[in-house]
């Protein structure tokens, strides 16, 4: 599934790997929004197939999917430390991939013995329990390949990324249909999903040793480093790496409590079947941020490097784009939930949800807040101070959860939507303000003090080397 047009200039001598030059900024966003587009529709593809599939059943078996997505999401975002961040930002060779994927492999683990737990704690049945250790070993597996695209990321090469993006969504999507298909006509709807989680994280595997493993090796090998990706266990690097990645870790993992609060609560107080209608709608919400991740991933490093330079102008431009660009999504999504939202529902999932217009409503609105929160946090995260996100993020996820403990059990999935609108407005108001006092204790351009470090130039390190490597800081 590799071949040497992935990594080697065309025309360049036989036996040699000559590495393409990084792709130009509007390239790599291009890709970078290819991939995550066609992604993030196949994980909507993947409710969709299950509302579509599981009819019988109503929606209790979609609800018992995302609630395997809301126990696992955030352990993994926790034991992962964000390392597709340090990876991508590391031109400087601080560490090395094998450390970063020792690391990983570790966390992994640790987060697979951790869902296990969680899912015999929730005293389900057996079969319900056995579906959410399965679809948490394949977020396991997603988060391993997570680090190898993070490679992709620091050479500029967003296609390799989003080519292999592609193929495991599609991949996963039709994986899930057939299995569903086949294993439906003689088990129950959760044994099948069961069934299907098995097959994903077989595919997902396949994935990762099959496509995203050679690939990164070519990559390596292009480079000048040795090909074979193997994790490199080191005590003292890897303690090093874990205290400064750690920051990244628990913000990453605090936005993914955000998220999964609302779910974990409506499972709590209205069941399965209501989770299985307030999950999928939640999916849409994340078409926009889609587009905003795009955003941020292809602006950032250039962001860290108008930091980095001092070049003040060119910084607060850049994040006005981006946010204005993210306030437009935000009102296109609302004005469509307002105008044709039955509608969507209605073709897309069953005609039950339907009758869910307004939570959808209110859903995209909270949508248009959290996606100028994100493209804060991406300004934020180009200023290289990891840990100043963890205040603002650690009283979002106390929000969501304070708001949805009073309005879930008074207002049902209404309420539930309206705790989703509340933790995206502290979400933007807190990282603003953080990102105003950053910019103000920054020495720009034309204030620089005796001893100041000098403006690192394009032509000695590229965009995503000017985070300077991984040092104490989502």
């Amino acid at each position: 599934m590799m071949t040497s047009s992935d990594v080697c200039e065309v025309g360049s001598p036989p036996g040699t790997a000559q590495p393409r030059p990084p792709l130009r900024l509007r390239t790599n966003f291009l890709w970078s929004l290819l991939g995550n587009a066609v992604y993030q529709s196949c994980q909507i593809g993947l409710v969709v197939v299950l509302a579509k599939l599981t009819r019988g059943t109503g929606t209790q078996v979609v609800g018992l999917y995302d609630l395997a997505v809301a126990t696992a999401a955030p352990v993994v975002a926790l034991s992962s430390l964000q390392l597709r961040a340090a990876v991508a930002t590391d031109r400087r060779g601080e560490f090395a991939f094998g450390h970063y994927l020792a690391v990983r492999l570790g966390g992994t683990v640790l987060a697979a013995v951790v869902i296990a737990g969680l899912a015999m704690a929730q005293g389900k049945p057996l079969v319900a329990t056995l579906v959410i250790v399965g679809l948490g070993l394949v977020r396991c597996v997603d988060a391993v390949s997570d680090i190898v695209h993070g490679l992709f990321q620091q050479y500029e090469r967003m296609d390799l990324s989003a080519v292999r993006q592609i193929l495991r969504g599609l991949g996963s999507l039709l994986v899930l249909a057939i299995l569903l298909m086949i294993a439906g006509r003689f088990v129950s709807a959760e044994t099948a999903l069961l069934c299907s989680a098995a097959g994903l994280l077989a595919f997902s595997a396949f994935m990762l040793v099959g496509s995203e493993y050679p690939a990164a090796a070519r990559l390596l090998a292009a480079s000048g480093s040795p090909a074979r990706i193997r994790p490199r266990w080191e005590p003292d690097v890897l303690k090093r790496l874990v205290r400064v990645a750690l920051p990244l870790g628990i913000g990453l993992m605090l936005v993914s409590l955000t998220l999964s609060i609302p779910r974990l609560l409506t499972e709590r107080y209205l069941g399965l079947t209501a989770l299985g209608v307030f999950g999928p709608m939640l999916y849409l919400v994340g078409v926009g941020q889609v587009v905003v991740a795009s955003l941020g991933l292809a602006g950032g490093p250039r962001l860290a490097l108008h930091f980095a330079n001092q070049n003040r102008p060119a910084f607060d431009r850049l994040v006005l784009r981006i946010a204005g660009i993210a306030l437009l999504i935000g009102g296109l999504g609302v004005m469509l939930a307002a105008w044709g939202g039955r509608t969507i529902l209605t073709w897309l999932y069953q005609p039950a949800f339907g009758q869910y217009k307004p939570v959808f409503i209110v859903l995209m609105v909270g949508g248009l807040f959290s996606y100028v929160a994100s493209a804060l946090g991406f300004s934020v995260t180009a200023t290289r101070r990891f840990s100043a996100q963890i205040r603002p993020l650690a009283l979002t996820a106390l929000a969501c959860l304070l708001s949805g403990l009073v309005l879930i059990p008074r207002y049902g999935l209404i309420g539930a939507a309206y705790s989703v609108g509340v933790a995206a407005i502290v979400q933007m108001i807190t990282l603003g303000m953080t990102l105003v006092l950053l910019r103000s204790r920054h020495v720009w351009h034309g204030q620089a003090k005796r001893g100041h470090a000098p403006a690192i130039k394009p032509a000695e390190v590229t965009a995503e080397a000017a985070f300077d490597g991984p040092h104490p800081r989502p």
